[in-house]
């Protein structure tokens, strides 16, 4: 997941170039945005560009990244 797009595991992935509605259920609400086909990857899934996203969807998907990257980056993660 990024800004950008995301990568969806499906068994029979969608086409290249195929116009798709997202829907990501997130902690306080939800993001819904368009977005294309870029790859397709054969019973692994697809990778999809974003190309168009409300303003506060993206506003909260910036937050959740930045709240992921510090999580990350924390000295006191403990990693198993």
């Amino acid at each position: 997941m990024s800004l950008c797009g995301c990568y969806v595991k499906l068994l029979f992935p969608l086409p290249i170039g195929t116009t798709v509605d997202i829907r990501i259920g997130m902690e306080g609400g939800g993001l819904q945005a368009k977005g294309i086909v870029r790859t397709a990857d054969p019973a692994l899934g697809n990778g999809i560009e974003f190309t168009e996203m409300p303003f506060p969807c993206r506003l909260q998907l910036e937050h959740y990244l930045e709240a992921l990257s510090q999580e990350e980056s924390s000295p006191n993660k403990i990693i198993r």
